[in-house]
C-alpha cells in the first residue's frame, strides 16, 4: 500500500510541473508591457501553483525581441527556464525597451528561440506579447514602401523588409513545431494591428485532432490587464493540458488484452457478508467553473451534499475485496 501511494504521488506531482514563457517585444514603445510583467509575474507564479495544487511546480523562461534594425542591440534576448521567480522579474527589470526603426518587427525570432528552449513539464503554456506583426505580406496589409505620415512628415514606414523568406514555410514549420511539443499557444492582443498575423499562426497551428487552439486574448497596458489576461488563459489551458495528459496515460497503462468480467446481478445477501462494516456517509460534490479559482483558493466553492448508505469489507485492501 505504501509504495503504491508513493507511486501515485510521484505522479501526481509529474502532472503537477508547469514550464510558463513569455516572449515580448522589447522595442520602443512597450516600456510599459515589460513594466507590467515585471509588477506581475510574481502572482502569475502563486496563481498558477493554485491551480495546479499541492506538490505543483512553476518554471519561468523569456525571450524579448526586437527588430532586425541597427540600433536595436541584441536580440532576441533569452532567460532559460527557471524555477526562480526572483530571477525572472529581475530579468525584466533589466530589459530595455529601445530600437525599432520601421513598425513590424522581428516577431519570429523570438518565437525560434523560445520554441527551443528546454521545455521539461508536463503542462507548457506560452505568451506572446506582441504590438506589431512581423515582416511580411502574409502578415499585413501595408505595400512595400508604404508609410506613416502626420501631415507632410514621414514618421517612419510600415514594412522595410515586407519580402523576408521567413513568412512562408518556416512560418508553418515554427507553428506546427509548437504543437508538436504539446505547448499551449496564446497570443496576447494589445491592438488589432496583429489580428492578421494571428490568423496565420492559428491556421498551422490549430489542430482538431489533438486538441491544440490558439487563444487570442485582449491585453491594455495595465498590469491587472496582463495579470487578468494571463489568469484566463492559464486556467483553461492547465485543465486542458491535464484531462488530456491524464487520457493518455490511461489509454498507456491499459494496453494489452481484456479481462473478462461477470458481473453477478443477484442481491447481495448481507447477512452472509460476515464483518462487513455498514455506515453513513456524506457525498459532497462541488461545482467548478472556470471563474472559480479565486473561491477555490478561499474555500467557498459551491458545493451539495446527499448521504448514502456503504458498507466496508473488514480487510478493504486484501486482494479481492471491493
Amino acid at each position: 500500500l505504501k509504495a503504491s501511494m508513493e507511486e501515485s504521488s510521484h505522479r501526481a506531482k509529474m502532472f503537477k510541473t508547469v514550464d510558463v514563457c513569455f516572449v515580448i517585444d522589447c522595442t520602443q514603445s512597450m516600456q510599459p508591457f515589460i513594466d507590467s510583467a515585471k509588477a506581475k509575474i510574481v502572482d502569475i507564479g502563486e496563481i498558477v501553483l493554485q491551480m495546479m495544487g499541492f506538490g505543483g511546480s512553476v518554471r519561468f523562461g523569456i525571450v524579448a525581441y526586437r527588430d532586425v534594425d541597427v540600433g536595436c542591440g541584441d536580440h532576441p534576448v533569452v532567460l532559460p527556464f527557471t524555477d526562480n521567480v526572483l530571477d525572472a522579474r529581475a530579468f525584466l527589470g533589466a530589459l530595455e525597451a529601445k530600437g525599432g526603426g520601421d513598425w513590424c518587427e522581428d516577431v519570429l525570432s523570438g518565437l525560434d528561440a523560445a520554441v527551443n528552449l528546454e521545455w521539461k513539464s508536463k503542462v507548457r503554456l506560452l505568451y506572446l506579447i506582441s504590438q506589431t506583426p512581423n515582416h511580411g505580406s502574409r502578415f499585413h496589409s501595408y505595400a512595400a514602401g508604404e508609410a506613416h505620415y502626420v501631415g507632410p512628415v514621414k514618421v517612419f514606414t510600415f514594412d522595410d523588409f515586407v519580402d523576408t523568406n521567413k513568412q512562408g514555410l518556416h512560418t508553418d514549420n515554427l507553428m506546427e513545431l509548437i504543437r508538436k511539443k504539446e505547448i499551449w499557444f496564446h497570443c496576447l492582443e494589445i491592438s488589432g494591428a496583429t489580428a492578421q498575423m494571428f490568423e496565420v499562426f492559428a491556421s498551422k497551428y490549430d489542430d482538431k485532432n489533438s486538441g491544440f487552439f490558439l487563444k487570442v486574448l485582449p491585453m491594455k497596458a495595465s498590469a491587472d490587464s496582463f495579470l487578468s489576461a494571463v489568469r484566463n488563459a492559464s486556467w483553461s489551458s492547465i485543465e486542458s493540458s491535464v484531462q488530456r495528459l491524464s487520457a493518455l496515460t490511461c489509454a498507456a497503462e491499459f494496453q494489452g488484452p481484456m479481462m473478462n468480467i461477470e458481473i453477478d446481478m443477484r442481491p447481495i445477501d448481507w447477512a452472509k457478508m460476515e464483518g462487513w462494516i455498514s455506515m453513513i456517509v456524506d457525498l459532497v460534490t462541488y461545482q467548478v467553473t472556470d471563474t472559480s479559482i479565486k473561491k477555490a483558493v478561499e474555500d467557498r466553492l459551491p458545493k451539495s451534499t446527499v448521504q448514502h448508505k456503504v458498507r466496508v469489507a473488514p480487510r478493504p485492501f486484501n486482494k479481492g475485496a471491493m
